[in-house]
This record gives structure tokens, C-alpha cells and sequence, in this order.
């Protein structure tokens, strides 16, 4: 698949392992796990080395910009910056974070990765997400796996009007970046 999207001119690919799909509309739908993220980030690495993952030679090696993601609101806290440096090791060379509501653990994650030598590796992305809503709040810490929206902050926004939500989380979410 990847040298079919490289044939195709995709360059960016950002590789995941993905939710397990009990969590999706899917649950019956077969598991399949033939690569981690790690694994995966090496094959496309290898390929843009102009190596299939048996070692064999590529005529032609694809240019791929490679990524990989991270959570740095899931526990174990202490061991997500060095996951990802395991990443970066093999060959990401930008990261996206998962969605955070707190400046906390974003912190810590880019104290952590400072210190290990991912920042000198790859690039990091925060990723801000701004619902509309207290609601849309509650859906995503409900609904997507790996996003935690602690209470007090959905409940900054569902005390106001309904009106007034959407403004809110604008705000919320331009504290959150600077």
C-alpha cells in the first residue's frame, strides 16, 4: 500500500497502529496486527532506503516523508517520550500528538522528549482540537479512544448557554496553544 500511494505521488504518511476495532462500528471486523507502529515506521523507512522489508532491492525508492504518533496523555506518562524516540530510532521524522485539553501533560512530554534527544531527531506536532460544544466534549472523551477531557473543563463550557459554548472552546483552545 505504500508503494501504491507513492506511485500515486503521496509523499507524507503518518503510521499508526490504530484502535483496536471493538472500539469502532466493527466489532466483528478480524484484527489484524502484522505490524506495530515501530515495525511499520521501519518498513517505510526501509522503502524510502530503496529496501522492501525482506531486504530485497527496490528498483526505484519512493520518497516518503515518514511520521508516526503519539499520546501524551496515556499512561504510562514516563514512557511515552521515550516510545516515541524508539520511533524516531527507526525512522519518523515528524510526530502528531494526540488531541490534549491540558497543558500538563503536553509538558511533560516535551520536557521528556527535550531531554531524550527526539527534538533533535523529528519534529512534534500538538494537535489542539476544538469542539463546539460541552457536549462535543463528552463525545470525544466518550467515543475516541486515547482523548481524555478531564471534568473541570467540560464543565467550564456547560455552564454557560448554548449560545455562548462554541466561543468558549474557541478560547479554551487558544489558552491551550499559547
Amino acid at each position: 500500500e505504500l508503494l501504491g500511494a507513492a506511485l500515486l505521488g503521496v509523499e507524507n504518511v503518518l503510521c499508526m497502529t490504530g484502535d483496536d476495532v471493538s472500539a469502532g462500528d466493527e466489532p466483528e471486523a478480524k484484527r489484524v496486527f502484522d505490524l506495530d507502529s515501530p515495525q511499520l515506521v521501519a518498513l517505510a523507512s526501509g522503502l524510502t532506503r530503496g529496501r522492501f522489508l525482506s531486504g530485497r532491492a527496490l528498483d526505484e525508492a519512493p520518497k516518503l516523508f515518514v511520521g508516526a504518533v503519539e499520546n501524551p496523555t496515556a499512561p504510562p506518562l514516563d514512557h511515552r517520550p521515550h516510545r516515541a524516540l524508539t520511533k524516531a530510532i527507526v525512522g519518523a521524522r515528524f510526530f502528531q500528538l494526540q488531541a490534549t485539553f491540558e497543558v500538563a501533560p503536553l509538558r511533560r512530554f516535551m520536557e521528556g522528549a527535550a531531554a531524550n534527544g527526539l527534538l533533535a531527531r523529528a519534529s512534534v506536532l500538538a494537535t489542539i482540537c476544538v469542539p463546539g460544544s460541552a457536549r462535543g466534549m463528552r463525545w470525544l472523551r466518550d467515543r475516541v479512544p486515547g482523548i481524555v477531557v478531564p471534568e473541570q473543563i467540560v464543565s467550564r463550557v456547560e455552564r454557560l448557554p448554548a449560545a455562548s459554548q462554541a466561543a468558549a472552546c474557541n478560547e479554551m483552545a487558544v489558552e491551550l496553544g499559547e
